[in-house]
């Protein structure tokens, strides 16, 4: 059996964007034993054919060890995508047979999906959710207000607004998730509003697991670009995603765009009239998934 490497760590958002890459190797090398060398603390969405290592632990280290007392055949091919992958490669050149590599820097005007995909030559994968659902969709709208620093977010205000225009969130759990890196946005403008809603529910620093499952669930996602926003789109939630910081061509989730709505916005309060033409783009967007119908 041939055994293949995949080098692709980073956060949860490059994980997520790596599934694509997953299914292409996988089918290029069908009926091999692939290994994900990525960050331990995401190893969940990773399908469970793909035997996953933590690249930032001394243990990935082995896989480059072929001599006949560390036990591991030499890889038939590495796959490696990385910013600054040289050192790497010099480890690689003594267990590989061969080693193909590319950045994880975007092009411009090119998802950086399609970017790793065309580097490392593989087939370019299809935009579809690559997660399973977690089961019954309930009449939750999942707000991810963070994106572990304020440089991509939004206010809350702006999310307060919206919520308190769409008539249709009223009777709607609103459930607010938070990630240790988050605590930024508990300090910015119109948190206390947005606490102050009665169907609004606080989930601060869950389990990736225990996300998975409800997001899995939830009729609908808001927030801006980051890994709880590609774990919801590759759940099947339709999802409104705010780019503030990022380009949406580069960093969008890889999914079928009719099931994302993109929405570029400023670091400042969008005016009364910008909030509603959101606001009337969103409750469309929302009416054209059926969210609304009971």
């Amino acid at each position: 059996m041939e055994k293949i490497l995949l080098i692709r760590p980073g956060a949860l958002g490059d994980t997520i964007l790596t599934l694509p890459i997953v299914d292409a190797i996988i089918a290029v090398h069908s009926g091999s034993e692939l290994w994900w060398l990525g960050t331990g603390a995401y190893k969940a969405p990773a399908p469970a054919p793909v035997l996953f290592r933590d690249f930032g632990s001394g243990e990935w280290l082995r896989l480059f060890d072929n001599s006949p007392e560390a036990g591991f055949a030499p890889w038939s091919k590495a796959y490696v995508a990385l910013k600054r992958p040289s050192a790497v490669l010099e480890e690689l050149r003594t267990c590989a047979a061969e080693i193909v590599s590319a950045s994880t820097e975007p092009q411009p005007g090119r998802h950086i999906v399609e970017s790793v995909a065309g580097g490392l030559g593989l087939p370019m994968p299809d935009r579809s959710a690559r997660l399973a659902r977690g089961g019954r969709k309930t009449r939750t709208l999942w707000l991810h207000p963070g994106s572990g620093g304020p440089r991509k977010c939004p206010a809350p205000a702006l999310f307060t607004e919206i919520l308190l225009r769409v008539p249709e969130f009223r009777d709607w759990e609103i459930v607010v998730t938070l990630g240790e890196a988050d605590g930024f946005v508990k300090r910015s403008t119109g948190w206390d509003e947005l606490m102050r809603m009665p169907n609004v529910a606080v989930h601060e620093g869950r389990p990736l697991t225990e996300l998975m499952t409800r997001l899995g669930n939830s009729a609908l996602f808001m927030g801006p670009d980051s890994g709880i926003s590609h774990l919801a789109a590759n759940l099947g939630a339709p999802a409104m995603v705010f780019f503030v910081d990022s380009d949406p061509a580069q960093w969008a989730p890889y999914v079928p765009l009719e099931d994302l709505l993109l929405v570029s916005v400023s670091k400042e309060q969008p005016s009364e009239e910008e909030v509603i033409r959101l606001t009337r783009r969103i409750a469309v967007f929302a009416e054209s998934h059926g969210v609304f119908t009971p």
